[in-house]
């Protein structure tokens, strides 16, 4: 098959990493070529995605000259705004290309051929497809066959921490990182962990030094790093995020998914929590208590379903080899579309 014969996915990039990461993602499981069309909305436009406002089409040349000249076979979005151009893009070829909205845009799900949306989002329909989390690219091939093996029981564990940060789902305060902190010295005191912080791009320029800071006072002689990405040595490492050196950010967060035993995901975060599932270790879940509204359902959800457990039981986990399972959605999700004919026999359009 020639690449001209492949089938052409538009990816449509809203300039919000965590839409962006679950679009690509579901793309590397879904044949053919991509075109990724960067999508920035203008008022009023912005304000009202994803629904319609008249001419909004001809306000955004931008958009309209990154199109190729074929037409696609489908249409990958996620989020409000991706939404809305989805719709534009959908109607200019006849027969118009299938539509994938992830995440529940507020519109009905019949806009779209199909709708990919967690469960915890409450949104049912004949073409809507529930996950449990976040679409993500955490697989063999994205760890590195070398790291990923099953995980290693025999002592020391290595524990991978990541951080989210604030939001109206979650309150993250200085409190209980403190309490956090202080929880995790005293698993590493009785385990001989070794711990590995990793920060993400929502969260508080304080909470590295608040870290660093309280190991530093907790364990004499620790050797806790400050540096963006150091190696990991020592009992204690952090590694806080840096906005100017993305790509260095983006390999010591995946290097630690492959480097950790077990892995804790704060529970302001979905996404974390679904990579650090799909990652194949053990997977705890701090600050579930803080979480309020359906986010607090969806965690509950990966705990009752055995994909993780609550942080307060990471040193009996530890002691007795309890194992949580591994969550891989996107595959399975890839394989619901191509067997509908999503590159087949296109789904219908609305």
């Amino acid at each position: 098959m020639s690449a001209l014969s492949e089938p052409l996915k538009l990816l449509l990039d809203d300039g919000r990493p965590g839409h962006f990461r679950q679009v690509d993602a579901l793309s590397r499981y879904l044949p053919g070529r991509n075109r990724v069309v960067s999508v920035q909305l203008h008022q009023p436009w912005l304000a009202f995605a994803p629904r319609r406002l008249p001419r909004g089409w001809w306000f955004h040349p931008a958009i309209r000259q990154q199109l190729p000249q074929e037409t696609p076979t489908v249409i990958l979005s996620c989020g409000r705004r991706a939404a809305l151009v989805a719709r534009w893009l959908s109607g200019l070829w006849r027969p118009g290309p299938a539509t994938v909205q992830i995440l529940h845009s507020g519109l009905r799900p019949d806009r779209f051929s199909w709708l990919v949306t967690p469960l915890h989002d409450g949104v049912s329909g004949r073409n809507v497809i529930h996950t449990l989390g976040a679409l993500n690219p955490v697989d063999s091939a994205w760890l590195g066959q070398d790291q990923y093996r099953s995980v290693d029981t025999t002592r020391p564990p290595r524990i991978g921490v990541l951080l989210g940060g604030p939001s109206k789902h979650f309150r993250f305060d200085r409190a209980w990182l403190e309490d956090l902190v202080r929880h995790l010295e005293r698993v590493q005191t009785i385990t001989g962990a070794r711990l590995r912080w990793v920060t993400s791009p929502r969260t508080p320029a304080w909470v590295t030094s608040t870290i660093a800071a309280l190991i530093t006072a907790a364990v004499e002689g620790s050797e806790t790093r400050r540096d963006a990405v150091p190696q990991v040595s020592g009992d204690h490492t952090v590694i806080s995020w840096d906005s100017s050196r993305q790509t260095e950010m983006q390999a010591a967060y995946r290097q630690t998914l492959g480097w950790a035993t077990h892995l804790v995901a704060s529970a302001d975060s979905i996404n974390l929590l679904s990579e650090a599932c799909a990652s194949g270790r053990v997977v705890f879940v701090a600050g579930a208590e803080r979480v309020a509204g359906r986010v607090a359902r969806g965690i509950d959800r990966f705990v009752t379903g055995g994909y993780a457990l609550d942080i307060n039981r990471l040193e009996q986990a530890i002691s007795d080899g309890t194992r949580t399972l591994q969550l891989q959605e996107t595959r399975t999700v890839a394989d619901r579309l191509l067997a509908a004919g999503l590159v087949g026999e296109a789904s219908a359009t609305h």
